[in-house]
C-alpha cells in the first residue's frame, strides 16, 4: 500500500483524538475557587494528552518519511496503534471527571505503556523496509517508568497523571536534540 494513504489515514485518527479530548471537557457551572481548580486540572490533562498525541504523531510521521510502500504487517501494526492511541480520550475523560481515581490513571498508564510497546513493533517492521536506527534506552526508560507510574496510580493517581508528564516533555526533549538533517 502506498505510504501516503497510510499517513493521511493517520493524520485524521491524530487529529480526531485530540478532538474528542477537547470536546470531553466541560466549562465549569460556576467561578469559585474549586470549580476554577478543577477546569485547571481539566486544561493540564488536555494539555499532557494533546502533547503526548502530538509527539506520537510527530515520531510516527518521521518513521514513515522516506517510505513509499508500506507492508501488510506494517499497514496492521499501524492500524492496532492508532486503536491503542484512539483510548486516550476515554482515560482522560474519566482522570479529568474522577481525578483521585485509580482506574483512570492506571488505564491511561496501561495506554501508553502499550502504544509505546507497539510504537516499538511498528519501528522495527519499518526497519526491514529502510535504515533507520532503534533507540534501545529511551524504549527502556519509558517501559520502566511507566510500569512504575502505573504503580503510583494505584497508591496516588493524581501524582501519577501529573507524574505522566514526563513522557511528552522527554520525547519532545529528545527530538528537539535530533541533528536538523535527520529531521526533515
Amino acid at each position: 500500500m502506498p505510504v501516503n494513504r497510510v499517513a493521511a489515514f493517520s493524520d485524521g485518527v491524530f487529529a480526531i483524538i485530540i478532538t474528542i479530548i477537547i470536546l470531553g471537557m466541560s466549562f465549569p457551572n460556576s467561578y469559585d475557587v474549586a470549580s476554577i481548580l478543577n477546569f485547571s486540572w481539566d486544561i493540564f490533562v488536555f494539555f499532557e494528552a494533546g502533547l503526548m498525541i502530538g509527539a506520537y504523531w510527530y515520531v510516527q510521521s518521521r518513521l514513515l518519511d522516506g517510505l513509499e510502500r508500506i507492508s501488510v504487517k506494517g499497514g496492521l501494526i499501524t492500524v492496532i496503534y492508532l486503536l491503542e492511541l484512539a483510548l486516550i480520550p476515554l482515560f482522560t475523560k474519566g482522570i479529568m471527571e474522577n481525578p483521585d481515581a485509580t482506574f483512570p490513571a492506571l488505564g491511561f498508564a496501561i495506554v501508553i505503556l502499550l502504544s509505546n510497546i507497539i510504537y516499538h513493533f511498528m519501528q522495527r517492521e519499518i526497519q526491514n523496509q529502510q535504515a533507520i536506527t532503534f533507540n534501545r534506552n529511551l524504549a527502556i526508560f519509558v517501559t520502566i517508568s511507566t510500569i512504575i507510574i502505573g504503580i503510583i496510580s494505584i497508591f496516588a493517581p493524581r501524582l501519577a497523571v501529573i507524574t505522566l508528564i514526563i513522557f511528552p516533555i522527554v520525547r519532545w526533549n529528545v527530538l528537539l536534540k535530533i541533528p536538523k538533517e535527520l529531521k526533515q
